[in-house]
């Protein structure tokens, strides 16, 4: 298993369960990663992302990232994602963290919204791994309906 590495409260990890603390702090260091970026960054983060994703995974996550890393760099945007609440689901090793996602391109603010994201994890050869990440309905979260982007 991976550590997050800032453990801000305590959390236990077992051969193949951990409990919802490991989860919501592990889901905040891997969200970090995808939503606070700036043109500088973006590729970067991309890369470490792709660390704590499923190896047979990685391909359809750089290729997400990339095109993402891409945008970011082209409209030279900067976003930041202020967590505001926690949401663990650890039975089924997911959390969804709930926030204000803000984008600023060059150096003019341009969106301010309210967003919540599932990451879903699973266990493979003696660790944890990114198995999803998405935006998924504020209202909702842990329904299974997909929201565009």
């Amino acid at each position: 298993s991976f550590i997050p590495p800032e453990i801000t409260k305590p959390f236990w990890i077992s051969s193949e369960d951990a409990s919802p603390e490991y989860f919501e702090q592990l889901g905040q260091f891997v969200n970090s990663l995808t939503l606070n970026v700036t043109p500088e960054t973006a590729a970067t983060a991309c890369n470490q992302f792709l660390i704590y994703v499923l190896p047979k995974d990685r391909d359809k996550f750089r290729k997400k990232c990339d095109i993402e890393s891409a945008r970011v760099r082209r409209d030279n945007a900067s976003q930041m994602f202020a967590l505001r609440e926690v949401r663990t689901d650890a039975k089924n090793r997911r959390v969804v963290l709930l926030g204000v996602l803000s984008t600023i391109i060059g150096d003019k603010p341009v969106s301010k919204s309210n967003e919540a994201y599932l990451i879903e994890f699973v266990h493979s050869d003696g660790r944890f791994y990114v198995a999803n990440q998405e935006k998924v309905n504020v209202d909702d979260p842990f329904s299974t309906k997909k929201v565009s982007n």
